[in-house]
């Protein structure tokens, strides 16, 4: 798998641990996220919202 499909699924992930509330996995997939793709904002917004909670 490539890494740009790696990173959408890893996203993908993430997106769903939230929705089912599965906050520890979800900012575990966002932290992926970033090490993989540094400049990818999206994931940073998503983490900061996600341990606003």
């Amino acid at each position: 798998m490539n890494s740009a499909k790696t990173i959408k699924l890893l996203i993908k992930q993430a997106k769903y641990a939230e929705n089912i509330g599965n906050y520890q996995q979800a900012e575990d997939l966002w932290l992926s996220v970033i090490k993989q793709k540094p400049n990818d904002v999206l994931a940073y917004v998503r983490l900061a919202k996600l341990l606003s909670y």
